[in-house]
């Protein structure tokens, strides 16, 4: 800030006077305007004045305008207080709301936890069935396992109190594992029964075991015997031998005629030789019987066969023809049976147990089996029989061997104890047992645990050509769905045919046709079929094996089971080979399997092949083999049987026993008995029935009902004798070469005897093939002995070769001999060298190289003679070229100077 002084005072003066004078000028031009403006306003006074007015009016117009619009924004602003109390409001509302959302929130969520543990629940039931299963095979733990599910169940109970539906599901679930418990507690007490039979048995066993050790023993002592005798006869025979090869031509001459005593021996060894050889000559062993039976039906079904039965017995069968024969009104859409909330049941459970392609399955349903009519459109479709969609599910579920017993599917066609005449009832027993049974089953002489279901085979077109690629693709579930299907049906005929009768008919029949059924069949082998050496089984049931470890069978035979057994399936090949007569028994199924071409219908257990030795020590190849319902891999599987033998073991003896399913009027896609002969005959083969069997000779004649899933081989009981399988479908094979048939016979009684023009299976005979037994004697162009003598009398070249047994002299000689050959004097005390330069001079003569001798000679000559003999393999060659040259023998100890 400056300071203050006068000059600045003065210029703030100046400036003053200047603003007054600016003003003033203002002022005059203002006021001049004003003038202005004044006058023009006085000049419009009027008009003025009347706008004025004018202008008043609309003014007063404003007024009350604006009067009103202040009342309208009053209330507008009411309106909004208004508002703002019921916003308010409303946020009150809903912060109360939100509050008591709250609990409904927690509620959802605890919802959320509930079915998180209710599916944990649900694979707790599972642990805890798991756990009730496992009280079978661990009996010592029965208690813990109890209580341990006990407590479970008791934890479930707690968790689903929270909702009454799932209390009902848990309640239920755990009513079904009381039942289950009380069905282990059951199986605990029979597997208690069962140890105590095994007990006795081992014991009988152990008794029969040291009792075969004894007759083993013996049998080894008298085989040790003759094997001294024939070593004895060796050794005899070849000092025989040596003597001869050790002479001289002409001295050969003199002493064989001198010396008789030596020739009588040579001929009375000889004999005994021929004799001992005559004993041992695997070509003259006895005749050998063979059998072999498909001992198929009846497995399961009671109904299966036309037999001769009571009047509700002939009454029930007769309605049940009727109903699938004419069924007329009762013809109604298979969906009206088996329903539509049985197909959602099984959809859901064929989907948890992870099959896959469901939906194709589902259609199928949808647009096909739910609209057809259960007899014309489903029960009597051929396709559905061939394409087995019915009849392979039944196979393998219908009656399965368990390590505990025999489990059924609730079904009519088998012994299933249930009562399933009520179909919702039925419909529950079926699903448990096919998706939550879980079973201890004997596969590949293991015991494994596996679900009914994991138990179905894929259907193959290879084996049946009427099946499509979809449908292959699909066969689990599609095997399942129909195999409900057709079991709802049949439930739904009964209940017609005989109303709350036919399950204690069915009762009866299981009674009397297939409860001990592989029992009969064991006592028909021990009482009838004893004195075979070879039986051929077909289509043996894995229950089979029970019936034989409790029978005396095996006092007799010595019974095989394949490795490639398909104990599932239940229709394996066995063999029984007579106790004591076979030994070094080797599976080669697989074998002759690899010769087979592609596409052959053949599934494990169909074909049982073995090598083996008898007692007498021939080899041979034993077979038993099951063909398709067609015979079409019959010829297939021989072929490959032939190029086993013929090319792996040509002097084995081939015994084949079958089932070819061959047929006295095949059809197109059938094998033709005459046709298989011709085949065999041009492999050198032949039938216990000849080059040329009579396609009339039956083996099979039976009639099935309608109550049993091969629906096209039903036959009405009027037309059994037309329409029954009446074929020649069993047939024992061999080569011509190693046997000659000396009596064919058939059975159809277990006595055999064979009645012609009778159906069977019966109640006494438990098979629908018969018996088919030969008696097969060694060829006799094989008989013959040929007796060959051969001898080298090439002479001996010194006579020292071998030594003489019956000169005194001649063992003081050769011990002299071992005494100095083990001698320590060195070489050149022997051999000099002067010897050595002599040989040397005689060799240049020769024109030889010496250069080497001296070399030889220097690495020698201070060996000692037992060293000298270690080498002595160096002069072997020239010591046999110079010992006779022209008849001039070298002077030597080795040669006759």
């Amino acid at each position: 800030m400056g300071r203050y002084s006068s000059s600045h005072s003065t210029r703030r003066e100046e400036g003053r006077g200047k603003m007054k004078t600016r003003n003033v000028v203002l002022l005059v031009v203002i006021l001049g305007l004003f003038l202005f403006g004044y006058t023009q306003f006085i000049g419009r006074g009027d008009q003025s004045l009347a706008d004025l007015g004018m202008a008043n009016a609309k003014i007063l117009d404003l007024k009350k305008e604006l009067d009103e619009t202040n009342k309208a924004s009053s209330k507008f602003q009411d309106e909004v207080m208004r508002m703002k109390h019921e916003a308010e409001a409303a946020k009150e509302a809903k912060a109360a709301l939100e509050v008591e959302l709250g609990p409904l929130r927690m509620l959802q969520g605890e919802q959320q936890a509930i079915a998180v543990e209710n599916e944990n629940t649900k694979q707790e039931l599972k642990k805890v069935r798991k756990r009730l299963q496992d009280v079978e095979r661990q009996l010592e733990q029965e208690q813990l396992v109890s209580k341990k599910s006990e407590d479970a169940l008791e934890a479930l109970w707690a968790i689903h109190n929270r909702t009454k539906e799932d209390l009902r599901v848990v309640m239920s679930t755990a009513n079904a594992d009381t039942r289950k418990q009380s069905e282990c507690e059951a199986k605990v007490a029979d597997l208690e029964r069962s140890l105590s039979l095994a007990k006795n048995e081992l014991k009988s066993v152990n008794t029969e075991t040291e009792a075969e050790a004894e007759r083993a023993k013996e049998y080894e002592d008298k085989l040790t015997a003759v094997n001294s005798d024939l070593a004895v006869l060796r050794k005899e025979n070849s000092f025989l031998k040596r003597r001869l090869d050790m002479l001289e031509s002409a001295e050969n001459d003199r002493l064989l005629r001198g010396d008789r005593e030596t020739r009588r021996k040579y001929v009375i060894e000889e004999q005994k030789q021929k004799e001992l050889s005559r004993a041992l000559d695997p070509d003259l062993a006895k005749p050998v019987e063979a059998v072999t039976w498909n001992i198929a039906a009846v497995n399961n079904n009671p109904f299966e066969y036309w037999i001769s039965g009571t009047e509700e017995y002939n009454s029930l069968m007769d309605n049940v023809a009727n109903f699938i024969t004419s069924p007329g009104e009762l013809d109604i859409p298979v969906g009206r049976v088996f329903t539509q909330e049985m197909w959602k049941d099984l959809e859901a459970v064929m989907k948890e147990v992870g099959w896959a392609n469901i939906d194709v399955v589902a259609q199928m349903w949808e647009e096909d089996f739910k609209k057809r009519r259960i007899i014309s459109e489903l029960m009597n479709d051929s396709l559905i029989g061939k394409k087995r969609l019915a009849s392979m599910p039944d196979r393998v579920t219908n009656t399965i061997t368990t390590t505990s017993g025999l489990a059924m599917r609730p079904t009519v066609i088998n012994c299933y104890e249930g009562s399933i005449a009520d179909m919702n009832k039925w419909w529950v027993a079926w699903k448990k047992f096919m998706f939550n049974r879980e079973l201890e089953v004997i596969s590949k002489r293991k015991k494994v645990r596996k679900f009914v279901y994991e138990m179905l085979k894929p259907i193959k077109r290879t084996k049946y050509p009427a099946v499509t690629e979809e449908e292959e693709r699909v066969s689990l579930p599609l095997q399942t769905l129909v195999g409900a299907i057709f079991d709802a049906i049949l439930v739904h005929i009964m209940n017609h045919a005989s109303p709350g009768v036919w399950e204690g008919i069915r009762g009866e029949m299981c009674d009397k046709l297939n409860k001990g059924k592989n029992t009969r069949v064991v006592n028909i082998l021990t009482r009838t079929y004893n004195t075979a050496n070879v039986i051929m089984l077909q289509e043996v049931s894995p229950d089979f094996e029970k019936a034989v470890k409790q029978s005396d069978i095996l006092d007799t035979f010595e019974v095989y089971f394949s490795e490639k057994a398909d104990d599932a399936r239940g229709q394996n090949s066995v063999l029984l080979l007579r106790k004591g007569e076979y030994k070094q028994i080797e599976e080669v199924t697989e074998l002759v399997v690899q010769e087979l071409g592609a596409n052959v219908p053949v599934a494990n257990g169909d074909l049982f092949a073995i090598t083996c030795l008898t007692r007498e020590g021939v080899p041979y190849l034993i077979a038993s083999f099951h063909g398709d319902t067609n015979g079409l891999a019959t010829i297939p599987v021989v072929e490959a049987m032939h190029k086993y033998a013929a090319t792996l073991t040509p002097h084995h003896k081939l015994v084949f026993g079958m089932d070819a399913n061959t047929y006295e009027h095949p059809m197109p896609d059938q094998q033709g008995v005459e046709d298989f002969a011709k085949y065999y005959v041009s492999k050198n083969l032949t039938s216990c029935y000849g080059d040329n069997p009579d396609p009339t000779n039956y083996t099979t004649f039976h009639a099935r009902t309608h109550l049993q899933p091969q629906l096209n081989k039903a036959v009405a009981i009027k037309d059994r004798d037309l329409k029954g399988d009446k074929n020649p479908k069993d047939h024992i094979l061999f080569f011509k070469k190693d046997f000659v048939v000396l009596s064919t016979t058939k059975d159809n009684t277990g006595e055999r005897l064979y009645k012609e023009g009778m159906v069977f299976p019966t109640l006494a005979f438990p098979s629908d093939h018969g018996i088919t037994s030969t008696v097969l004697r060694p060829n006799e162009a094989r008989k013959k002995l040929l007796s060959v003598v051969s001898w080298d009398t090439s002479p001996i070249l010194h006579p020292f070769d071998y030594p003489l047994h019956d000169v005194m002299e001649y063992d003081s000689l050769e011990d002299d001999w071992r005494k100095a050959a083990a001698s320590t004097v060195l070489v050149d005390t022997i051999v000099t060298s002067e010897m050595i330069d002599e040989l040397k001079e005689h060799m240049r003569q020769l024109m030889w190289d010496v250069a080497n001798v001296d070399h030889t000679w220097e690495s020698i000559k201070s060996n000692t003679v037992a060293e000298f003999y270690e080498k002595r393999k160096r002069c072997g060659a020239a010591d046999l070229v110079t010992r006779r040259v022209n008849g001039v023998r070298r002077p030597s100890v080795l040669t006759c100077t």
